[in-house]
């Protein structure tokens, strides 16, 4: 019975230190930063969305962080690969890197702003075979397909075939 208890303990802290937000902390301590309040609530909130803009953070965060607080995080997370901008016509979303969450690519509504993600096999089978191709290693991709989603298209607005 003893045993079993220090496994699971052991179990729940193997978990812990995989967890996405304890990779956090060690990337911001092992790059000479501290996880602040404000940087803890900001990646968490980051974490519950695809994609999401800077209006969407404030509103989601405020009273809890100042707006300026919430600039400062979000520009050290993306000056250390934490998180990344997504363009949306001349704005942008901004979403946790492949770091920590799951590498996809984004379909745009250029009318409404919806980004939805995508992670199609054959997709990347097909940028695979294009580097090979070539003799090409390549470092990353992202792979964006702006246009109009099926509920801007079907409106009153929308395009007719």
């Amino acid at each position: 019975m003893v045993i079993f208890a220090k496994v699971s303990q052991f179990m729940l802290f193997l978990r812990y230190m995989d967890s996405p937000t304890t990779s956090f902390a060690e990337l911001l301590r092992a790059r000479g930063h501290s996880l602040t309040t404000a940087r803890r609530l900001v990646f968490r909130e980051l974490q519950r969305h695809e994609s999401v803009t800077m209006q969407q953070l404030w509103k989601k965060l405020s009273p809890s962080i100042d707006r300026a607080s919430i600039y400062r995080a979000i520009g050290l997370f993306v000056e250390l690969g934490v998180a990344k901008r997504v363009n949306v016509g001349w704005k942008y979303k901004l979403e946790l890197s492949g770091q920590f969450a799951e590498h996809h690519h984004h379909l745009t509504c250029n009318r409404c702003g919806r980004v939805v993600a995508m992670n199609e096999s054959v997709l990347e089978e097909f940028i695979q075979y294009v580097s090979d191709k070539h003799g090409f290693r390549p470092a990353s991709h992202q792979v964006e397909i702006v246009g109009v989603c099926d509920v801007c298209s079907s409106g009153p607005t929308g395009f007719e075939g």
